[in-house]
Formats: structure tokens, C-alpha cells, sequence
């Protein structure tokens, strides 16, 4: 991407819990559980399972640019 990408992975051991508690300086958009995507304002999104993914936006702004 051109600074700002759309990523997907799946939820680590350490994820599994409140959606709140995701170590993770990008921003949650949504849950994808057994192929049905959960919006993150969804409640059925507050907790996240094994075998869950995440949908994420993550930043490269400022990481390009010379030191």
C-alpha cells in the first residue's frame, strides 16, 4: 500500500478475550468468524474466539521518510 493498508490475520492465543484487550497499536474494523464478518460495533464482536480474525487498518506514515 501507499501508506494506509487494509490487513488480515487471524486472532493469536493471546488475542482470544475482549476485543479491548488486543495488544495492537492498529485499529480493529471487524471480526471475521466462521465466514460471517462482524463489524467492530457489533456485540457479538466483544469477545474473540480461537479461530477468529481480525480486519485491520495499519499505518506506514512517517516510515518511508528519511531520518
Amino acid at each position: 500500500g501507499e501508506g494506509l493498508d487494509l490487513l488480515q490475520r487471524p486472532v493469536s492465543d493471546r488475542d482470544v478475550g475482549p476485543i479491548e484487550d488486543v495488544h495492537s497499536r492498529d485499529p480493529v474494523l471487524a471480526v471475521v468468524r466462521e465466514g460471517d464478518l462482524l463489524r467492530f460495533d457489533d456485540e457479538r464482536a466483544a469477545v474473540l474466539r480461537p479461530g477468529d480474525e481480525l480486519v485491520y487498518l495499519h499505518s506506514h506514515a512517517g516510515q518511508d521518510e528519511p531520518a
